[in-house]
Order: C-alpha cells, then structure tokens, then sequence
C-alpha cells in the first residue's frame, strides 16, 4: 500500500510541474507575441520613439523570463527569440526599419510556434 501512495505522490508532483510549465509558456509566448505585436505597429505607424521603448520593454521581460523557458525547452528553440530580443534595438538605432519590422513578425511566427509545440496533444506526443 506505500508504494501506491508514493506512485501517487510521484504522479502528483510530475503533473503539477507539467501544468505550471505549460502555464508557463503560454503566459511568456502570449505576452512577448504581444509586444512584439506592439512594436511592429508602432515602427509601422511611425511612432520610432514608443517603438524602441517597447522594444527595450522586449529585452527587459525576456532577461527576466528566459530562465523559465530554458529549464525545460532546449535552448536551440528559443534562441531566435534571445537573438530578437537583444537587435531590436540595434536595428532601430541604425534605422533600419524593414529589419525590425520583419523581425517583430518573424519573432510572432516564432513563438506561436513555440507555445504550439509545448500543447499536449497526440500530435507533440507521438
């Protein structure tokens, strides 16, 4: 009967973390895709001095949360987004314009896939 308890504690605790990682995910992916989002409308519209603040606000929030990611993603997955994240800026200060617009986008593209590739479902598994 112990070892059924501890099969069960085991169970617990490996479905907790599964959840809190996917948790996660979601909430990184949704909120980076969210700002990359931002940014891309702003160089769009004009706006190159919001842009390059939210563009800092980018670096800062995935200074913080890459940790995260790192712990239970390879780092090969995300390093499109570490790379994103630190030339946004750069782009913007050698105004080039068309390079950050297409890295807002492709950084979108990128992390939706990210957070795709984590969902459980029979296709990730199998």
């Amino acid at each position: 009967m112990k070892r059924v308890w501890i099969a069960i504690s085991l169970l617990s605790v490996i479905l907790t973390l599964s959840f809190l990682s996917l948790y996660a995910t979601h909430t990184i992916t949704k909120t980076m895709s969210n700002m990359f989002e931002e940014a891309y409308t702003q160089a769009t519209d004009g706006n190159l001095d919001q842009a390059r603040e939210t563009a800092d606000d980018i670096q800062v929030y995935w200074s913080k949360t890459h940790n995260i990611l790192s712990t239970y993603m390879r780092h090969e997955e995300i390093e499109h987004v570490l790379v994103a994240a630190n030339s946004l800026s750069t782009y913007l200060d050698q105004d080039d314009l068309e390079t950050f617009t297409e890295e807002c986008k492709a950084s979108m593209v990128y992390l939706r896939h990210l957070w795709e590739s984590e969902q459980p479902s029979f296709g990730n598994i199998l």
